[in-house]
């Protein structure tokens, strides 16, 4: 593959950073970007693992037939950071309860195409370290939240983001993350 790598760290792994979003009337609004206040670039990360948990639970009748299945899923990301500096640790554990954040995921390269994926959903506030270990100990975690109607992340709203956060991210806006979906993950050509 020819063209700029700079983007690709072989020290960690993929990139992760939150931007908080507001819900009113059904309606996702970004709050606007500003680093270490409405959102954060978490930097890279060590180690992660996404989860997609599905659970069924089977109703039965007075003679114990099954006459319902409900099935429930809960997607979340989970991540070991590369950083932890105190305003990183600050934020994560104080500034994140009932706030709502778009997750952009920087999951590396597949297949000659970058893969980036949005999503909307909570961060669990936590502090969580283990010493000693270097940067590596700092861990995050993001319940992913099923949209009830289409999403869109304008041109203009990921360009914000990229400004505020100092961030880079490859993928081309309109972005939509569909209805009854958690995220929306994208490929973009390495050039």
């Amino acid at each position: 593959m020819a063209g700029n790598k700079s983007f690709i760290n072989p020290k960690g792994g993929n990139k992760v950073l939150i931007s908080e979003y507001t819900l009113s009337s059904n309606v996702w609004t970004i709050v606007t970007p500003v680093n270490g206040v409405t959102g954060l670039d978490l930097g890279e990360i060590n180690t992660s693992s996404f989860d997609s948990a599905t659970t069924d639970s089977l109703l039965k009748n007075e003679a114990l037939q099954t006459v319902y299945t409900q099935t429930e899923t809960a997607d979340v990301v989970e991540a070991v950071l590369m950083e932890r500096s105190a305003a990183l640790q600050e934020f994560l554990r104080y500034s994140v309860a009932d706030k709502f954040y778009l997750l952009y995921y920087y999951q590396g390269i597949a297949g000659g195409k970058w893969q980036e994926e949005l999503s909307i959903g909570q961060v669990v506030p936590q502090k969580n370290n283990s010493f000693p270990s270097g940067a590596t100990s700092f861990k995050f975690k993001f319940n992913k939240l099923v949209q009830e109607i289409d999403l869109t992340i304008s041109a203009a709203n990921l360009t914000a983001i990229e400004v505020a956060y100092t961030a880079t991210i490859k993928m081309a806006g309109p972005v939509t993350i569909l209805a009854n979906r958690f995220d929306k993950l994208t490929e973009t050509t390495v050039v």
